[in-house]
């Protein structure tokens, strides 16, 4: 997969989004929701979105994807 590429995540969105509405209105809205759905779709999506940032290699958006703060407590373990 090309990370560089703007719509690199596009259909992932597009797969969370739909299971996630669907969710939403079905059970959630009806009041028989007991769980939160499509986890599976949301790390697949959020873990395409952390390799697109990496792939900017733009020092502000390293920052945001792993703070400075978060790096020391990284690089103590």
């Amino acid at each position: 997969m090309d990370f560089s590429a703007p719509s690199v995540c596009q259909d992932l969105k597009e797969k969370h989004d739909q299971c996630f509405f669907r969710w939403y209105a079905k059970d959630f809205l009806a009041g028989k929701a007991t769980t939160i759905e499509c986890n599976e779709e949301w790390v697949a999506y959020q873990q395409c979105i952390k390799k697109r940032l990496k792939a900017i290699d733009d020092p502000t958006v390293s920052d945001a994807i792993n703070p400075p703060s978060e790096r020391k407590k990284i690089d103590k373990k």
